[in-house]
């Protein structure tokens, strides 16, 4: 029998003096094959300078430890909230921020990026997301290499994107839905009240049958620190909180995952990251035995 392939990575820090070398040696210091990063502070309205990205460098390495692009992602600022409608200059500072991210993504030659939705604050949530598909088809426009993929929320205050409907409405009115696709978040729904360990076959099944698994292109590996359905965003380390490690594992080697990459997004552990034993950890069972 053919052995699945598994793209599993981690997030890496973009950072000096390293900037695209590092983030590809750390993920091959994890024994990862597929990674995400930010291009600039998550929690600020900036990007890296653009001359301080060798893409040569980049090519080079993404081409000697074979690591195909498809399963290297950007994630996009914290900060952005298109569904920030009634305020004119959020909203402007969000939409740049975000063209800012995407035109050094074209640069790099990165196609997929991942998105929050955004938050309703006290604004109707349905037509909060009319909004966010109305300002990420003027951005797609620009932009038609991008694939945007919107990540699964936990619920948490006003967030939207808690569950498949929200995701749906905002795929189905796209001018562009083939450049609209989802990042599953373990922990986020776990928390939003999807249950991961008694459900997960009928979890896929009602993302089949509203979005598509075709649309599900990247995933978020984490563990969760709160109980099933509490709505809140604490990540654990794998094995460490509430999921658990066989129901991780197994949505690791399902078959239908096969193909979808996987990134770590647990907590450092003494100021250290965990990536490559968890790496290790994931890789080395099989629940298929």
């Amino acid at each position: 029998m053919k052995k699945k392939k598994i793209y599993l990575g981690s997030f890496v820090r973009l950072k000096q003096p390293s900037y695209l070398r590092g983030v590809v040696e750390e993920t091959i210091s994890y024994n990862g094959n597929s990674f995400m990063f930010f291009l600039g502070s998550p929690q600020r309205f900036q990007v890296v300078d653009k001359n301080k990205l060798d893409i040569k460098i980049f090519e080079t390495l993404l081409k000697k430890y074979q690591i195909n692009r498809n399963n290297v992602f950007v994630h996009l600022p914290y900060l952005i909230n298109l569904a920030n409608y009634n305020n004119p200059r959020v909203l402007h500072n969000s939409k740049q921020l975000m063209k800012a991210n995407l035109k050094l993504c074209e640069y790099l030659q990165i196609k997929r990026v991942i998105l929050h939705p955004g938050c309703a604050l006290k604004n109707n949530r349905r037509f909060c997301l009319q909004k966010i598909t109305e300002h990420l088809d003027e951005i797609l426009e620009e932009f038609p290499s991008i694939i945007v993929c919107l990540e699964t929320m936990s619920g948490k205050g006003s967030e939207l994107g808690r569950n498949f409907d929200e995701l749906k409405i905002i795929i189905e009115k796209s001018k562009h839905p083939k450049q609209i696709a989802v990042c599953f978040d373990l922990c986020h729904l776990y928390s939003a009240g999807y249950d991961l360990i008694k459900n997960w076959e009928g979890i896929l099944k009602e993302f089949d049958e509203k979005i598509g698994l075709d649309k599900l292109l990247v995933c978020h590996i984490n563990d969760s620190k709160t109980p099933f359905y509490s709505q809140k965003d604490r990540h654990a380390n794998i094995g460490k909180g509430q999921i658990g490690l066989q129901p991780i594992q197994k949505i690791i080697h399902d078959s239908k995952m096969e193909g979808k990459t996987m990134i770590l997004e647990t907590p450092y552990i003494d100021e250290q990251p965990p990536y490559k034993e968890e790496i290790s950890l994931l890789l080395n069972l099989d629940n298929e035995k």
